[in-house]
């Protein structure tokens, strides 16, 4: 019951890497997990006059898509859970609340719980201080240590950092394992020192982690490709160098991807 950040550099595994951890315990603990889960709910139905729902497979919640195979043609999916409704029902911000004894899995979290644009939430802050009482494991990954709000930063139980990713493949070029190698930090102090002097200092030790089969089969490692098409109605710009067009003969919406700055008034 703990607190996960996982952090490398783009394309050195950090979602495979957390897919897999989520993989393994549901394997490992997931049948566990779900009769805690629906004991606690049975107990906090015992004072309620509406009664709580309880969770019809192992809880696990994502904010990507994953799949894992159970058996033949069998699957189990996590639930859906964007990382903006993430926190404590009840409090200063609507939230989508998880079972009790969950695990919890969040991609690319840089910009959520970015330290300089805003305070995180008290329902954010107090799940996270609270977390070991509803028996969550929550991972996450960013690109960056430092812009992770300091109040997630010090609860954190374990830093990951994947210094690499290898595959192992058969003859057909089908991947049937993939190890990590990473530098893993249980003190919030001593990863800050290794970010601050770009790893010249700060204790860690290194561990290797695997997974046998095609992770990428359990998940769409193209997913956050999506966050980039155009709406429907719109489409990709092409537009030629300021000193190959005359400005002022082209359509509005055009014309405003030269001005400096419309970006920040569309609103």
């Amino acid at each position: 019951m703990g607190v996960t950040v996982v952090l490398g550099n783009g394309g050195v595994g950090k979602t495979s890497f957390i897919v897999a951890r989520i993989k393994h315990l549901l394997r490992t603990e997931g049948q566990a997990r779900l009769r805690k889960s629906i004991a606690m709910i049975n107990s906090f139905n015992k004072d309620r006059a509406t009664l709580l729902t309880l969770p019809n497979q192992v809880p696990i919640y994502t904010n990507f898509d994953m799949q894992f195979t159970t058996g033949y043609n069998e699957y189990y999916k996590p639930y859906y859970l964007d990382e903006e409704y993430f926190g404590l029902p009840n409090l200063d911000k609507l939230v989508a609340p998880v079972a009790p004894w969950s695990i919890i899995g969040l991609q690319e979290m840089d910009d959520e719980y970015e330290s300089r644009s805003r305070n995180v939430a008290k329902s954010v802050a107090g799940l996270y201080n609270k977390r070991r009482h509803f028996g969550l494991e929550v991972f996450m990954d960013l690109h960056r240590l430092m812009i992770l709000d300091s109040i997630i930063r010090e609860v954190t139980d374990v830093f990951i950092e994947i210094q690499k990713q290898e595959h192992e493949k058969n003859f057909a070029g089908r991947i049937t394992k993939t190890t990590w190698y990473c530098r893993e930090f249980d003190d919030p102090k001593e990863i800050q020192r290794y970010a601050k002097s770009d790893g010249k200092e700060g204790n860690y030790r290194e561990t290797v982690y695997t997974n046998t089969g095609d992770i990428f089969q359990c998940y769409d490692s193209q997913d956050c490709a999506k966050d980039f098409i155009p709406k429907d109605g719109e489409d990709f710009i092409y537009l030629q160098q300021r000193s190959e067009v005359d400005i002022t003969t082209l359509p509005p919406e055009l014309s405003k991807f030269y001005e400096k700055g419309a970006g920040a008034k569309k609103k």
